[in-house]
């Protein structure tokens, strides 16, 4: 008969979930900075009308600087970033009024 063996302490992840509205000034997801053990998962919301940009920069921009630019996400596309804590996940879009959703763990 086989017995199960654990060595070491199991954790348990905390999982958060949110929304943020996302308009043409950089913000950060949020202000949590409890630390995570995986990362962030973000979709734009199915009904935006622009493109929601989001990366680790605090001077993120929407499509106009190659080199700051963030990952662009068009309505229902979804996006996993590992990270430490929410916090340090950062958002700005093209247009005023869009949303973005996520789930921390």
């Amino acid at each position: 008969m086989a017995r199960k063996v654990f060595i070491g302490q199991k954790t348990k992840s905390r999982v958060n979930t949110g929304g943020a509205a996302v308009g043409a000034t950089v913000a950060a997801l949020s202000t949590d900075t409890h630390e995570l053990q995986g990362g962030v998962q973000l979709v734009a919301d199915a009904d935006n009308t622009g493109v929601v940009y989001v990366g680790t920069r605090s001077n993120l921009t929407a499509g106009t600087a190659d080199a700051t630019d963030g990952f662009p996400l068009s309505a229902g596309e979804a996006l996993f970033i590992p990270a430490n804590s929410e916090s340090e996940i950062h958002h700005i879009a093209d247009a005023a009024a869009q949303a973005l959703h996520f789930m921390s763990f």
